[in-house]
């Protein structure tokens, strides 16, 4: 009996050591749904450690190889739109901040600005402008460009922000070619005054042309502009 324990036990601590090995090795995929849960990013085995929510909306990983990540996982990837450099003009090159369309949805990934391993992702999307005049805590969703992830405001003057401000649009033709990528039903166009509707998904649906954003005659950035309210399901025209 003690010579089959002795015989067993020596297999079972190699047994505990391959496992461990295998779990400190072994690759995790990093993954995230769209806030319609109409698609979802996935990078695959990419990181041995597991994703954690660092702030929002926002998750990070730490990439197993941060100088070949860009070779192996986004410049290779079906879903790579474009790079963005530290102005936020569009770049097809490795620069640490890279846009991502999945299914008709955007998502950023980020290198975090101290640890050069760790990189942040999220759905590029306004976090939940204030859209109705009835109840405070009403709240929708935008596909935005926006590189900041505050709140969009409410107020009857439209929201400014400038080129800089977005993930490497510079002119209304980059606008639209942003949002023709989201689908046809999700934007109509207005040439003529150089501004695009778009939808809002609020109370698990979007209503179609609820905002509008136009580029300023000088073209200086675009401006933000809520053009209906929304209670429940119903569509309310704003009559500020």
């Amino acid at each position: 009996m003690k010579k089959k324990i002795l015989f067993v036990f020596p297999l079972l601590i190699m047994a505990c050591v391959g496992i461990f090995i295998w779990r400190i090795n072994r690759l995790h995929d990093v993954c995230i749904k769209s806030f319609d849960s109409k698609a979802e990013m996935i990078i695959k085995n990419v990181t041995h450690k597991d994703v954690e929510r660092v702030g929002g909306y926002v998750y990070g990983f730490y990439v197993k190889n941060e100088d070949t990540f860009y070779e192996d996982y986004i410049e290779q990837n079906p879903s790579f739109m474009y790079a963005v450099n530290e102005n936020n003009q569009k770049v097809l090159e490795e620069t640490g901040r890279y846009v991502l369309c999945v299914d008709h949805r955007y998502f950023c990934v980020e290198a975090d600005k101290w640890d050069d391993k760790l990189f942040r992702y999220r759905e590029m999307m306004s976090e939940r402008p204030q859209i109705s005049n009835f109840m405070a805590d009403d709240v929708g969703d935008i596909i935005s460009p926006l590189v900041s992830t505050d709140y969009l405001k409410m107020s009857d003057e439209p929201e400014f922000y400038s080129w800089k401000d977005t993930f490497g649009l510079a002119s209304f033709e980059d606008l639209v070619e942003f949002y023709s990528r989201t689908g046809d039903d999700m934007y109509t166009l207005k040439d003529d005054e150089k501004a695009i509707l778009i939808s809002v998904y609020a109370f698990g649906k979007w209503h179609p042309e609820a905002m509008q954003i136009k580029v300023r005659e000088d073209n200086s950035g675009i401006e933000f502009k809520l053009l209906r309210y929304i209670k429940e399901e119903k569509i309310q025209y704003d009559e500020r």
